[in-house]
């Protein structure tokens, strides 16, 4: 499924040595793939289950950088968040670096299974972990909106794509 090379290893790009500040040019690590991602809540108040009819994970590994692309459909859900707080999460194949505040984007390109009280709809890579969340903008008051087990439509599909440091 993937290169593997020793540590240390890999494809030498250092002939073409051109950029200051550059930390490698050594490419060691390439895979393409399938996951399969889940809707999941964030907090320990929430214990919702999602029943899916479709579940498509891609995602392509160069180096440190991740290309990603999701289908969800789902025609059910059930449970509770006890108290409305818990965010609504997607999986990603690996974890989000958490670099210098650069952590990727990833887009909604289809929604007929979320609300969002806000009306945008955005995405933001979690990092440290290997998901994302979803928000609408800041209102007047400065709050943001996140999407939460109760935006959660009891069926639906999302399509989101991005890309993220690993």
């Amino acid at each position: 499924n993937g290169l593997a090379f020793p540590s240390g290893k890999g494809i030498d790009f250092s002939a073409t040595s051109d950029a200051a500040g550059k930390s490698s040019e050594l490419l060691d690590d390439y895979e393409e793939g399938t996951y399969t991602p889940i809707i999941m809540a964030s907090g320990s108040s929430s214990n919702i289950t999602v029943t899916f009819s479709a579940q498509y994970g891609h995602y392509t590994k160069i180096g440190d950088v991740v290309h990603y692309c999701v289908e969800l459909e789902w025609t059910a859900k059930s449970g509770t968040d006890s108290n409305n707080t818990a965010y609504l999460n997607v999986s990603l194949p690996f974890a989000v670096k958490d670099s210098q505040g650069i952590w990727g984007s990833s887009t909604l390109s289809y929604n007929t299974g979320l609300e969002f009280d806000n009306g945008g709809a955005y995405c933001h890579n979690n990092k440290d972990g290997a998901y994302i969340y979803f928000w609408s903008p800041l209102d007047s008051g400065r709050h943001d909106y996140y999407v939460k087990t109760s935006n959660l439509h009891s069926s639906g599909g999302i399509r989101l794509a991005g890309t993220y440091k690993t």
